[in-house]
């Protein structure tokens, strides 16, 4: 069975080990979304070296443009669009609660670097795998050093 994790604001550091832990666990296809379309190349050669056997897939969206995210997602909308920009995980959650798909906010409390005991890339990578297996919440924290 093929398991799907998107990755949004795909980059190096944490969004590139975020994915690779993910991909670790058995999501066998990820799709990363970026709108450096640079970044999304680099980040899918990470990705291959981490986890050979996974599936990588970029798409350019830019978070900032409201016209770019409604491109990519194929679900209707309509109904989340007001709130959107102000509340753009809680209502994201709510629209797609009942298809299976996991939505969820990382917050890192800091400024990252490998050298750092919790504000690593795969501390944080870590954490976030925690908190989707947990599958509670809107968020998590990570805070640290």
């Amino acid at each position: 069975m093929s398991h799907t994790t998107v990755i949004f604001g795909s980059g190096p550091g944490i969004g590139n080990h975020i994915t690779a832990e993910f991909a670790s666990h058995g999501l066998n296809h990820v799709i990363l979304l970026s709108r450096n379309m640079d970044c999304l190349a680099s980040d899918k050669q990470f990705i291959s070296s981490q986890v050979p056997n996974t599936k990588v897939s970029t798409l350019r969206l830019d978070l900032s443009n409201l016209a770019s995210i409604l491109e990519v997602l194929t679900t209707p909308v309509e109904e989340i669009e007001e709130s959107f920009k102000s509340r753009k995980v809680i209502t994201l959650k709510k629209a797609f609660a009942d298809s299976g798909v996991f939505i969820g906010l990382v917050i890192v409390e800091g400024i990252v670097a490998l050298e750092k005991e919790f504000l690593n890339p795969k501390n944080i990578a870590e954490k976030t795998w925690g908190f989707y297996e947990q599958g509670e919440g809107v968020d998590v924290k990570i805070a640290g050093d």
